[in-house]
Parts: structure tokens; C-alpha cells; sequence
């Protein structure tokens, strides 16, 4: 299969699906607030750096960053979600602008230096080459020290391996699957990830991993999470 064509169509059909069945995830995840508590606090400074938030889905990341003071830009490649962003934050003067499309393919953003980027929800549905992609243009528009904010799932996963394998830790996934069913999943080990980062050229600041049991302690979904800077030097 073209693994990063293919991964992407999965993805942006099952994706929009998901959106208008699952509801709307209107509150930030409290990984991203202790992530700009701890590095942007001083909201008076954030009055001068930009921040990005790659697929910003419904917007929840993009008013948190708007309340830590940053000029916020969001994009995202769900043209329902795009649309709600920007009636829910016509009036915030610091969101400037959403855009509806991958980031990759977006030049004005690229164009931007950004002190905080969170990625969160995003890569377990990329291939691994648009993975690097992806890390190499974070890191290409950074500032100095800026840092960004990722999240990828675990191999100890509860949807790992229900589907079709497409590739490397990579399923397309089916019934068992539920509300994820359809998608596209590449689940990974911190070795991959480290690997990645330092093929991209960013630098793991820190390592974490959160663990949420459902259905009654039957199911676990598992995500690595990374804070990392570019590398310098």
C-alpha cells in the first residue's frame, strides 16, 4: 500500500465519522494544562510568543492556550471541527486563525516560530514516515526554547492488534474495536519513539505514560507522553 496516502484517507473518513457519533470533547486533558502550568506560567510573557495546536479537533486546547496569553493558531484536517473552531472563537482576539488542513501541507503556519506545540491525539494515526515528517517540521518551527507537547499509544493498549495488520505495529481496526473501529492505529514502545525523535533532530525533555482503565478494569488504553525541544548545536 502508498502507507502515508492510504493511512490518511483511512483516517480523515473515519475520523470525520467518529467526530459527529462520538460527541464533542469540549474540556482540555489535564496533561496539556500541567504541561503549560509547569513551562508557561508567566502568561505576560506568553503575550509575545506564538502557539500551536496540531489537530485541535472541536478547539479545547486552543482556549487553554488562549488563557495562558499566547497568539494561538490551531489546524486540523476535519472540516466540522475547523468550522465549529471558528464560531466558538470569533470574538477571542488571541486565536488567530484555524486552518483546515494537515500541517504539513500547510505553509503559513510553517512560516510561524512557536514557543509551545501540543500534538496530542495525533500519532497514532500516522504511518511512520509522515510520523518524522511530521517531528522534523515541529522542530524546524520551534523557537529556541520552545518546547512541544505529544502523546502516542502503547503496545499494552486494549485496541492493539484488533484488526487488520497494514504494517509495522500498525492495524486497521475492526468491530472489536468499537467507536475506533475503521481506523487506522500505530502503536509504539518508548524505543520507537526515542528513535524518532532523534532522526528528527528534537530533543526528549520529558517521558511519561498515562494508563486509563474502562469497563469496569477490563480494558486499558495506554499513551505515552513526551515533552521534547530541537535540538541545538
Amino acid at each position: 500500500m502508498n502507507e502515508i496516502k492510504e493511512v490518511n484517507d483511512y483516517n480523515r473518513a473515519g475520523l470525520k465519522k467518529s467526530n459527529k457519533n462520538n460527541g464533542i470533547l469540549r474540556y482540555p486533558s489535564e496533561e496539556c494544562i500541567a504541561f503549560l502550568a509547569r513551562n508557561f506560567a508567566d502568561r505576560e510573557a506568553n503575550q509575545t510568543r506564538n502557539a500551536l495546536d496540531i489537530g485541535c479537533g472541536n478547539g479545547r486546547h486552543l482556549g487553554l492556550l488562549s488563557d495562558y496569553g499566547f497568539s494561538v493558531y490551531g489546524i486540523d484536517y476535519n472540516e466540522d471541527a475547523v468550522a465549529r473552531c471558528k464560531i466558538l472563537f470569533s470574538d477571542d482576539q488571541n486565536v488567530k486563525q484555524v486552518y483546515e488542513k494537515p500541517f504539513q501541507e500547510c505553509e503559513e503556519l510553517q512560516k510561524l516560530s512557536y514557543h509551545a506545540v501540543i500534538v496530542y491525539g495525533i500519532f497514532m494515526y500516522t504511518s511512520e514516515a509522515e510520523a518524522l515528517e511530521l517531528l522534523t517540521q515541529i522542530r524546524d518551527s520551534l523557537a529556541d526554547d520552545g518546547l512541544f507537547f505529544a502523546d502516542f499509544r502503547t503496545k499494552e493498549d486494549v485496541l492493539f492488534g484488533k484488526g487488520e495488520f497494514v504494517g509495522e505495529n500498525t492495524y486497521k481496526l475492526d468491530e472489536r474495536a468499537g467507536v475506533y473501529s475503521g481506523l487506522v492505529y500505530r502503536f509504539h514502545n518508548m524505543e520507537e519513539i526515542e528513535a524518532y525523535m532523534a532522526k528528527a533532530g528534537v530533543t526528549i525533555v520529558s517521558r511519561g505514560r498515562k494508563d486509563l482503565w474502562k469497563n469496569e478494569l477490563a480494558d486499558r488504553h495506554s499513551w505515552w507522553q513526551v515533552t521534547g525541544k530541537k535540538t541545538l548545536g
